[in-house]
């Protein structure tokens, strides 16, 4: 222990004693921050002999002249002596080398009067190895964002961990989605054993990496020569001195093990613990920098290729039809846009889940009966597209015959057998067009010519389709404006009971254009469904007919009940019941005399959010009427599950049942059915004195139809209704 120049006590005599034991370097300094006492750790750590720092200031020799101004600035500024403080300080050794150190100043507190007054202690800790890796990691995440690339990246870790440890050799490895081990950032291991290892099966036995990926654990092979797991391969490694092998797995986020991590040594060797912690930092590091990449292709793919099918996609298409164009193709060649028919309905009534598996049974399908030569890829909503090179009019013929028969299997999804059809529509290269955009559209055009003859068909293009489709546009526009100015209205048609008395009216939507004439329904409910605005439309009629029944009922007019037809969408609509509440609060009404009617396919398909929907609304009061009933082969007992209240027998049964057997027994047993479940039934489609006979003799209890009376605007009903009690009243 060094001497000072004042006489110590013995109690700071056994202090200073027990100091100079420790591995840790002390200094203690004066009220003037002067050395007056180093330990011999302080000798040993930093090289300065005692006599060459005692009463000089640490600020004069001992801090690095590396340190830029501003952490200059900040140390000087420092309460020393009078304060604890903490500073992360570059210190200069006594041979020159500089080295990273915390301070820690403790004052010495004595009454001011003491000779010890501001004196003060410094303890300093090597922190040079926190420093080294806190480099590591801010200098390799700021690589990260920047321009260099994935193997750039890995590359350049290496090299800075090297710098760390220069007696070890770094290693990165990549786990392929066939789990074998590749190259990521090897560049510092010999080629030839690279070469060797590239595609090794990661499986437990198999080295050092392969065996941290199956296990996922740490895996540390001090002696290649003599350990079991690198038994099969160590010829592989000691050839090029490759002697000793640490490997780590890197885990990513989603629980995978990404690749590995390595230092490989020339001599039988065990980590230290400075490797250890950069292996640690490595491994997070190159976590990080993984997903990224992973991220990337992700991001490149979906530019590409469809996320949900794995087919091309549309800009795929674009590139690839330029392309093919490019080239001046001599023969012709065929554009097919294939659209699934009513894939909106599997949608809406049992949810997007459940229309993606279909999508993705339809692209299986169709990449298994592609032809050498011909691309596939996923268009719009439903749309795929193949383009067949080197095919005519009759071939094109045929290859569409064969696609409509990859739809005739049924496809089973979530224990559903569903039937799927769909609609296509064919161009001819170059016929109808020597542009991308031409005969693309050209065959999208066909195919929604094609959906108007008949779903599961096939259209060539011809000119005159595109007047066609422009005037779909026009009227899809003009439905939007029909709808933002009020122009639907709703009609109504009687439902009557056998004996004659009014059951209710059914509310059907009705569109007349001022320049375009009255609009059919069959054409824009389904531009309606296109366009997303069914939803809306059918809020719309609830209102209407709520509305027009509070008047006829304060006109004292005898009508129980109006049925308003609503879509699959409305029931993913969890605010509908409160929305009726609130109209039958509006208009002072009861659920009795509001019934809602749905497809029997949209019943047969409703989700378990949707049934809940249901059940609210029939909470209410609301009756529940299944339309079209017969002609979606229902399930009994699902329909029994449902909270229906009535049936109506699809008018395509009426208009047959007169001639045919089959068509009469489905009437009486759906009669029968309702009789049995206590539903009412309803007979759709009455358009003849024999058919209202025979109904009526079958026992049926209400009828509708044009033998009836046609579906009248509200003030021809009401006048209708007079009508029809005159002749009631007068038999």
């Amino acid at each position: 222990m060094t001497e000072t120049p004042m006489m110590l006590d013995e109690h700071h005599q056994v202090l200073l004693l027990a100091l100079a034991q420790t591995h840790t370097p002390i200094v203690t300094l004066d009220a003037a921050r002067h050395i007056i006492h180093v330990n011999e750790a302080f000798t040993t750590v930093l090289g300065y002999q005692p006599e060459e720092v005692i009463g000089r200031s640490p600020a004069s020799f001992l801090i690095s002249q590396a340190m830029n101004c501003k952490e200059m600035e900040a140390y000087q500024q420092k309460e020393w002596g009078k304060r604890q403080v903490k500073s992360e300080t570059l210190v200069r050794r006594q041979n020159g080398d500089d080295m990273w150190m915390r301070i820690d100043s403790m004052p010495i507190i004595e009454p001011e009067q003491s000779p010890l007054a501001g004196y003060s202690v410094d303890i300093m800790i090597d922190i040079t190895e926190d420093w080294l890796i806190r480099d590591l990691e801010r200098n390799t995440l700021h690589a990260l964002v920047s321009n260099l690339s994935y193997h750039e990246l890995g590359n350049y870790m290496c090299r800075s961990v090297r710098e760390i440890a220069p007696d070890i050799v770094p290693s990165i490895l990549r786990v392929d989605a066939d789990n074998l081990l590749r190259p990521w950032a090897v560049s510092m291991l010999p080629a030839p054993y690279n070469a060797a290892i590239d595609g090794v099966q990661a499986a437990n036995g198999l080295g050092s990496c392969g065996t941290a990926v199956a296990r996922g654990e740490p895996i540390i092979s001090e002696d290649i020569a003599t350990d079991p797991i690198w038994a099969s391969i160590a010829h592989l490694a000691l050839p090029h001195g490759l002697r000793a092998c640490w490997s780590f797995p890197i885990w990513l986020r989603d629980g995978r093990v990404g690749g590995t991590f390595a230092f490989y040594s020339k001599k039988p060797a065990k980590p230290s613990p400075l490797h250890l912690r950069v292996i640690d930092t490595c491994v997070k590091l190159c976590s990080l920098a993984i997903e990224r990449e992973e991220s990337r292709i992700q991001a490149t793919r979906l530019m590409h290729f469809d996320a949900l099918t794995g087919l091309p996609n549309r800009n795929s298409l674009h590139n690839y039809v330029d392309d093919f164009l490019a080239g001046n193709p001599a023969k012709p060649a065929a554009f097919f846009c294939i659209d699934i028919d009513r894939f909106s309905e599997f949608n809406d009534a049992l949810g997007h889940a459940f229309g993606d598996r279909i999508l993705v049974e339809i692209a299986t399908r169709l990449q298994q009966q592609l032809l050498p030569g011909e691309f596939l890829s996923r268009g719009d909503g439903s749309e795929f597209i193949i383009v067949a090179p080197i095919c005519d009019v009759r071939a094109a013929a045929r290859r569409a015959e064969n696609l409509r028969k990859l739809f005739s299997r049924k496809i089973e999804v979530a224990e559903h057998l569903l039937s799927v059809s769909a609609t296509t529509g064919i161009s001819i290269y170059p016929a109808n067009g020597r542009d991308r955009s031409t005969l693309l559209g050209a065959a999208a055009n066909a195919m929604r010519h094609a959906k108007t003859i008949g779903s599961g068909t096939f259209q060539f293009f011809n000119p005159e389709m595109n007047q066609i489709v422009q005037e779909r546009l026009l009227l899809s526009t003009l439905l939007v404006r029909a709808i933002e100015q009020g122009r639907l209205s709703l009609h109504y048609q009687p439902q009557v009971r056998t004996g004659g008395e009014i059951y209710g009216v059914e509310a059907l939507s009705r569109w007349r254009d001022p320049r375009h004439g009255d609009i059919p329904p069959s054409r824009f409910i389904e531009l309606a469904e296109d366009r997303g605005l069914i939803a809306p439309i059918g809020r719309w009629a609830l209102r209407e007919a709520c509305r027009q029944l509070a008047i006829w009922r304060s006109e004292a007019r005898p009508i129980p009940t109006v049925a308003v037809n609503l879509s699959p969408l409305n029931f993913l609509e969890n605010d509908l019941p409160d929305f009726i509440a609130q109209l039958f609060n509006e208009y002072t009404l009861e659920g009795r005399d509001l019934t809602i009617e749905i497809t029997e396919s949209a019943a047969m398909a409703l989700t378990t959010d949707m049934l809940a929907t249901v059940n609210n609304i029939r909470a209410l009061g609301v009756g529940l009427s299944v339309d079209d009933f017969g002609t979606g082969f229902s399930s009994l007992s699902r329909l029994i599950t449902l909270p229906v209240t009535e049936i109506k027998i699809d008018r395509s049964f009426i208009n047959r049942f007169q001639e045919a057997k089959r068509h009469r027994l489905l009437v009486e047993a759906v009669i029968g059915l309702g009789r049995s479940l206590d539903l009412t039934v309803v007979a759709e489609g009455v358009e003849t004195l024999p058919q209202r006979t025979l109904l009526e003799a079958l026992g049926c209890p209400v009828l509708q139809g044009y033998f009836i009376s046609p579906a009248l605007s509200a003030p021809r009903l009401t006048e209708w209704l007079h009508t029809h009690a005159s002749t009631e009243r007068n038999g």
